[in-house]
C-alpha cells in the first residue's frame, strides 16, 4: 500500500464522537465515558471498517492523553515476548501524565496467540487501578474468557449503505474524482460497508487504478443457481474460480439476499430455480450463513452449507 493511500485512510478518520457515521448507542456511552474521565475494560466487536478503531482512540485521546496512550496492530504484535515485555513495562510505569489512565489499545485483538492472551489477562489483574484496555477484533469468539468476563463489549453493526454513499460522494467531489454515483454505490456494495476499504478504493482511483479491476464481479445468480439446484460440485468450482476469502462471500450472500428481496412477486427467482416455498427458507439460511462468517466459520464451509439446508427444505 503506498504512503498516499496510507495518508487517505487517516485524513478522513473522525477525530470526534460526532463525526463518527452511526453507531448511535455507542458513541452516547462513550460519551459517558469522557465526561468522567473513566472506562471500564472495553471490547470492541463487529465487521471490519466500522469505526471500532475510530472510536478507541478517541476515547484514548480524551481520556488518557498521546502520552498515556499505547496502540498495538496483534496482526502484527503477537508475540508473547511484546506482551509480557514492552506491554508490561509500560503499564508498570508511571506514564508522562500523572493522575491519568493509561489505555492500550489492542486492535484486531482476535489475531493475537493463546499464550499472549493470558499475558494480557495478567495484566489486567495486576493493573486495574491506572490501566484500561480497548480490544477491537472482528470475531470475539476468539478471544479467552478471562479477558472477555473483565470487559465490557460493544458490538458493533454494519454502516447503513446511505449513509457511506453519502460520505463517498462528498469525498468524490472533494477530491475531483469524477466517479459517478452508481460507481459509489458499486464500491459500498461490493465493500459491504467496510469504509477504511472504500476509502482505498477511492483512493487508488485518484492515483489512477482502473476501476473494472478493482471492484470484482462474484456472479450470486450463478451461485442462487447451484444453490437452487444442489449442484455441490458446480458451487466447489464456482468458489475457486470467483470467491478468495472472507470478503468475496460476504459480499456474495449481501448480494444474494438484495437479489432475493428485489425479486419476491416477479417470474425471475423461479427462472434460476428458487421457487415461492424456498424465498423464506433460502434468506434465512443466508442471514445465518453471514452471522457465522462474522464469527469465524470458513468461508468454504459457509458457501456448502447454504446449499445443503436448501436440499434439506426441498426434501421436506
Amino acid at each position: 500500500m503506498s504512503e498516499e493511500v496510507e495518508l487517505w485512510m487517516e485524513k478522513y478518520r473522525p477525530k470526534t464522537l460526532d463525526e463518527v457515521i452511526d453507531q448511535t448507542k455507542i458513541k452516547n456511552s462513550c460519551r459517558n465515558y469522557i465526561k468522567s474521565g473513566k472506562f471500564p475494560h472495553l471490547i470492541f466487536s463487529g465487521p471490519a471498517g466500522v469505526g471500532k478503531t475510530t472510536i478507541a482512540k478517541i476515547i484514548a485521546s480524551d481520556v488518557s492523553g498521546t502520552g498515556n496512550t499505547m496502540i498495538l496492530n496483534a496482526s502484527d504484535e503477537n508475540s508473547i515476548k511484546v506482551m509480557r515485555g514492552p506491554v508490561k513495562e509500560w503499564v508498570m510505569s508511571l506514564g508522562e501524565y500523572a493522575g491519568r489512565l493509561k489505555t492500550l489499545i489492542l486492535d484486531e485483538g482476535d489475531n493475537i496467540t493463546f499464550q499472549a492472551q493470558q499475558a494480557i489477562r495478567v495484566i489486567l489483574e495486576d493493573s486495574s487501578n491506572y490501566f484500561r484496555m480497548i480490544l477491537t477484533c472482528n470475531y470475539p469468539n476468539k478471544i479467552i474468557d478471562p479477558i472477555k468476563s473483565r470487559c465490557i463489549e460493544f458490538k458493533f453493526s454494519k454502516i447503513p449503505s446511505k449513509l457511506i454513499i453519502k460520505r463517498l460522494w462528498e469525498v468524490n467531489k472533494e477530491q475531483h474524482i469524477e466517479l459517478t454515483l452508481t460507481q459509489i454505490k458499486k464500491i459500498v456494495l461490493v465493500y459491504s460497508g467496510d469504509m477504511r476499504k472504500c476509502y482505498n478504493v477511492m483512493n487508488a482511483v485518484y492515483l489512477g487504478a482502473e476501476f473494472d479491476v478493482l471492484i470484482r464481479n462474484v456472479n450470486p445468480i450463478l451461485y442462487l443457481k447451484l444453490v437452487a439446484s444442489g449442484n455441490l460440485r458446480g458451487i466447489r468450482d464456482y468458489l475457486d474460480k470467483n470467491i478468495f476469502g472472507d470478503r468475496d462471500m460476504s459480499f456474495l450472500i449481501n448480494r444474494c439476499m438484495e437479489i432475493i428481496v428485489s425479486n419476491i412477486g416477479n417470474s425471475k427467482l423461479e427462472k434460476i430455480g428458487i421457487t415461492k416455498g424456498l424465498i423464506n427458507p433460502l434468506l434465512k439460511n443466508l442471514a445465518e450463513a453471514d452471522y457465522r462468517l462474522t464469527n469465524g466459520t470458513q468461508y468454504y464451509s459457509i458457501a456448502f452449507w447454504i446449499a445443503l439446508k436448501i436440499g434439506e427444505e426441498k426434501i421436506t
